[in-house]
């Protein structure tokens, strides 16, 4: 399966969880805060009962009246019901309820007012006594179904004991406060409702339920919609790197990726593009060096076919002088393939080293000895500099006399006589610098930083006779970076070429 496909569905999984977890959260949350509204408009809706109750408190100052008539309970739920307001003549009228029958030949006495004397005065009637039984009045019929009366408040006491009806500890509890001091006296309890009932209720959930639906519905499919274009937006640069590495695979090396931005792709577009540039360099290098070293060994194997065959042609007659020529051209080949062979080595890291504490002095004292009759017959003068007594770094004296003899003999086969070879040693800090100045013939600046390529030469005729193989300073390069130095190419004031080697001083810590 595509990568694209893999992202597309891993983003439309990821926002089907996310959605529908919305979803849900959003159904749960409406249902509980619907819940908690119905909870909260039974509360208000009992807050009448509770001033009755209030009221009943002190007419009566106590909730005794209750527990001997229970009928006075659903009495005052009535009546708080129909916002009707509690008063003595009423609480009479209910411990009553229902009316006494009437004597034979008398009309019943008035509900709601006390019976007068003929003077005028009011006569107390006696309730009846606690065991007085009287049948329970029905509900209202208009009563909604959802209503809190319909689920059996419950009176406590200020201790929260019941009074009248049952109470469990989920309860919810609304103050019943003294008309007086407006200390609590009492709570009203009543059942929460755990799910809604009322047809309205209901009705309107549903709704809602259904709006939410819609609503993630359509973000769900906006969000697909984003989901394609971002897989796209992503997918797109890894198609190009595909594309990109197929290409150099097959080597072609002229890739060149957009690298915008500062994220992983961007960043990974950059090293493909620096990889091509590299691969197309050491391509470009590879084809120059089997040219480079073809035309070197190419030289030296025409000069002596050449010669070979005007010897057997009788041309050139077969005597030492015509040996001698044959083998100087062996040894200049056999000096290139060794060359070659040393280079190779370094490149591979095959050099071998046997590094131990060397004092640099004496090594640059040897390599002078060992040069300077040559030097003299090419009438070159060679100068020792040295200021200091002892220069011990960590080397290999092997390696290090074929580095002296690399560049002494660059030296030698490129500076003019007569002319000047300065060799000179001086310390800064606890680096040593070994510097091999010449005079005339210049190096043109341009081709200073290319000295240490392979078969590099400043003669574009290569001619064999005033240059050598060109890997001289190459070799030197590898054998200096082997012992942690650094080399460097500038221009000399003696008017030729300088070359300058640093290495590190060595300290024995025992």
């Amino acid at each position: 399966m595509r990568i694209f496909y893999k992202l597309l569905l891993a983003l439309l999984a990821t926002m089907l969880i996310i959605f529908g977890s919305l979803y849900w959260l959003m159904q749960w949350s409406f249902d509980r805060g619907m819940l908690n509204y119905v909870n909260q408009r039974d509360q208000q809706e009992l807050q009448f009962l509770a001033k009755n109750l209030a009221e009943f408190y002190r007419l009566e100052q106590s909730w005794q009246g209750f527990r001997h008539f229970p009928h006075l309970w659903m009495e005052i739920q009535d009546i708080s019901q129909k916002k009707q307001m509690l008063d003595s003549e009423l609480l009479d009228d209910m411990y009553f309820f229902p009316p006494r029958e009437p004597r034979r030949g008398h009309p019943p006495p008035p509900r709601g007012k006390r019976d007068r004397e003929k003077g005028g005065q009011p006569v107390e009637r006696k309730r009846p006594p606690p065991d007085h039984r009287f049948e329970r009045p029905p509900p209202p019929e208009n009563r909604p179904e959802s209503s809190p009366f319909n689920r059996r408040p419950t009176l406590l006491d200020e201790e929260k004991q019941s009074v009248v009806g049952r109470y469990k500890a989920n309860f919810q509890l609304l103050a019943i406060r003294s008309l007086q001091d407006n200390s609590v006296v009492g709570w009203l309890a009543w059942p929460p409702q755990k799910k809604l009932t009322d047809s309205y209720d209901l009705a309107f959930s549903e709704r809602q339920n259904e709006a939410f639906l819609i609503i993630v519905a359509m973000m769900f499919v906006l969000a697909v919609i984003a989901a394609v274009l971002l897989s796209r937006q992503l997918v797109g640069p890894i198609v190009r790197l595909e594309k990109a590495t197929s290409q150099l695979t097959k080597g072609d090396f002229s890739v060149a990726l957009p690298s915008k931005g500062k994220d992983e792709l961007a960043k990974l577009s950059r090293d493909v593009n620096e990889l091509a540039a590299t691969l197309q360099q050491n391509e470009e290098s590879r084809k120059q060096w089997l040219a480079d070293v073809s035309h070197d060994l190419r030289t030296p194997l025409a000069i002596v076919k050449g010669e070979l065959e005007a010897i057997i042609d009788g041309i050139r007659p077969m005597n030492q002088e015509s040996l001698h020529s044959l083998e100087e051209e062996v040894l200049h080949l056999q000096s290139l393939v060794q060359d070659l062979y040393e280079l190779s080595n370094a490149e591979i890291g095959a050099l071998r080293y046997q590094k131990a504490s060397i004092d640099l002095v004496k090594l640059t004292g040897q390599a002078a000895d060992r040069y300077r009759h040559q030097l003299e017959t090419e009438e070159l003068r060679l100068c020792t500099d040295i200021g200091i007594e002892s220069a011990m770094i960590w080397g290999d004296e092997t390696r290090l006399h074929q580095l002296f003899d690399n560049l002494l003999s660059n030296s030698l086969k490129y500076t003019d006589g007569p002319g000047l070879i300065n060799v000179s040693l001086r310390q800064k800090r606890d680096v040593f610098i070994l510097t091999i100045e010449d005079s005339a013939p210049a190096v043109p600046e341009s081709a200073l930083p290319h000295l240490f390529e392979h078969l590099f030469r400043v003669e574009s005729s290569r001619n064999r006779q005033t240059g050598g193989s060109g890997l001289g300073l190459a070799i030197a390069k590898k054998i200096v970076d082997a012992h942690q130095g650094t080399i460097l190419a500038k221009g000399s004031p003696l008017g030729g070429l300088a070359i300058e080697v640093s290495f590190n001083q060595y300290r024995n810590i025992e």
